[in-house]
């Protein structure tokens, strides 16, 4: 009788275990809606300089326009912690790429390391994103007014 109280319990404890998974929230759950930058990529929040790059022709040729390009780089702490908001937006996951063309690309900085690349896209109302790639998916955020004005006005220190 001993024996089947202990094997028993060992079936319940079995049963229990196997039930008491870590439920992974659906892309179209509200629990999945307020996931923001921060939580697939936490390294956003240690950024401490940033490298821009504004493509010269952004709507010309498909296969060429990324090569010409002004750059700007800055360790401007307001630049740097608008874009640290802009990462801990909410994000919306796509398996494609969006039809909108970037107008330009962020390379984030940690004590001179590389941490991860935003591409940007200010055509508003249109296309008006923010979004990085990670494991061959694309995560876009609205692109915050704030850091847009402060972007374009980078722009204009931006050299060849």
């Amino acid at each position: 009788m001993n024996g089947l109280f202990s094997i028993s319990v060992l079936l319940m404890i079995l049963f229990f275990a196997c039930n008491n998974e870590t439920q992974v929230p659906e892309p179209e759950s509200p629990a999945y809606a307020t996931r923001t930058g921060w939580d697939i990529e936490p390294s956003f929040e240690n950024i401490d300089s940033l490298q821009i790059l504004y493509f010269d022709n952004p709507y010309g040729d498909s296969l060429k326009y990324t090569r010409f390009f002004s750059f700007y780089n800055t360790s401007d702490t307001v630049l740097v912690n608008a874009l640290k908001q802009q990462t801990h937006l909410v994000y919306q996951q796509r398996s494609n790429v969006d039809t909108c063309r970037s107008q330009g690309k962020i390379f984030l900085f940690k004590d001179e390391q590389p941490v991860k690349t935003l591409y940007f896209s200010g055509n508003c109302p249109a296309c008006c994103v923010v979004y990085f790639i990670k494991d061959g998916n694309f995560y876009y955020m609205g692109f915050d007014e704030n850091l847009r004005r402060l972007i374009a006005k980078s722009k204009e220190l931006a050299r060849k």
